[in-house]
């Protein structure tokens, strides 16, 4: 993992000059520096794209550092001059629609557990929302989640992580499983609609069994094996692709 993590950290550190901001929080082990290199990563892709990226505090204001989390965490309220060890998230803005994205937040599931989400999509009103009311474990919608595991690369990831995120999706959302709704009418005619749900992924610098991508392709979740500055990187690209279908135009 020593190769990997420098290069991560050289990453990391090339996106976030692009940016024009600073990092936080990412030196606090392997996983954390992990996570700050995919969502920099998403971020630049989607930077490339042409949609407007900030780095805002629990106020909206736009900073200059991005903060992360070294924990799982809470949404922080919405309060003048937040303190400065609250953490960051980054925004993204389009014609029409306007998102957030997230590091390690906690959010509510049907059974009333929480789960943190390494990285999650959040509409931005829904984000705003619950910062008006004071933060607390997020409530609102949830448009895409990345599980990810820093890990040997030369081993397999356990099959337990996978199952895990299964359940953390059927547990935020008891309809995940529908994928879509077919309409019979008494002339035999059907109708088919496909559902918006959440799109979901499992990303690590490990590798992944065969059971594991079954499990997850056959729930239509992304998986991605041994994804690193040095190896394969396609699978962040599909969750931006996935997201820009969000965002629409810039």
């Amino acid at each position: 993992m020593t190769m990997i993590v420098a290069n991560i950290l050289d990453e990391i550190k090339s996106a976030a000059d692009a940016l024009g901001v600073v990092t936080q929080g990412h030196g606090i082990g392997d996983g954390k520096s992990y996570e700050a290199w995919v969502l920099l990563r998403m971020v630049m892709e989607l930077k490339h794209h042409g949609y407007d990226i900030e780095v805002r505090d629990a106020a909206d204001d736009v900073v200059t550092e991005l903060r992360l989390r070294g924990a799982p965490g809470h949404m922080k309220p919405s309060v003048v001059n937040p303190p400065a060890n609250w953490p960051t998230h980054v925004f993204i803005g389009s014609i029409l629609y306007d998102y957030e994205i997230h590091l390690g937040l906690e959010v509510s599931g049907a059974s009333g557990a929480s789960h943190e989400l390494d990285i999650s999509v959040l509409p931005h009103g829904d984000a705003a929302r619950c910062r008006d009311d004071g933060g607390g474990v997020y409530s609102g919608h949830v448009t895409h989640a990345i599980e990810l595991k820093a890990y040997d690369s030369d081993k397999s990831l356990p099959m337990g992580f996978p199952r895990a995120l299964l359940g953390t999706a059927m547990d935020l959302d008891p309809t995940w499983g529908i994928s879509r709704i077919i309409f019979e009418t008494h002339g035999g005619h059907s109708q088919r609609y496909s559902l918006r749900r959440t799109t979901y992924a499992l990303l690590t610098t490990a590798k992944l069994t065969d059971n594991a991508k079954a499990l997850l392709a056959h729930h239509g979740m992304i998986a991605g094996e041994q994804v690193e500055p040095a190896g394969s990187q396609k699978e962040i690209g599909y969750m931006v692709a996935d997201i820009r279908e969000l965002l629409y135009e810039p």
